[in-house]
């Protein structure tokens, strides 16, 4: 495999729970419902598979904010690998994340030009959607 195949190896992957009329959260923006309806299963490790292949994070400021404050407040989950956190409001970068007001085409654009693992868009229909139409 030449350098160049490793450009375009990166594949950029949604993986998102979602209700069955298509939504990723609730009409007030709150995601409380991916708890109410989580079955634990032992010999489930999709999302384990999934995410070791990832080394890359996109989401929005909503999501980072959900993650880090619903979810799991204690323990950032994507600690493993650079995260990117798309916002207006100014926050200071840390090792493993930057946040920043490029836009998410741009971004993957750059990325993918770039070796490494799978990228992982977390969520966010605004971070969604122009990545489905760019």
């Amino acid at each position: 495999m030449g350098k160049e195949d490793l450009y375009t190896t990166r594949k950029v992957i949604l993986y998102i729970a979602t209700s069955l009329d298509g939504f990723i959260a609730d009409s007030k923006g709150g995601i409380d419902w991916l708890h109410a309806n989580a079955i634990e299963r032992e010999t489930d490790t999709s999302y384990e598979d999934f995410y070791s292949n990832v080394d890359t994070v996109i989401m929005g400021r909503t999501t980072y904010d959900q993650v880090t404050e619903v979810l799991s407040p204690n323990e950032y989950p994507y600690a493993d690998s650079q995260s990117y956190v798309l916002t207006s409001r100014q926050t200071d970068n840390t090792k493993d994340i930057t946040f920043t007001n490029k836009s998410v085409v741009d971004i993957v654009t750059d990325l993918k030009k770039q070796p490494g693992k799978d990228i992982f868009i977390v969520g966010g229909a605004s971070i969604i959607k122009p990545v489905l139409n760019g």
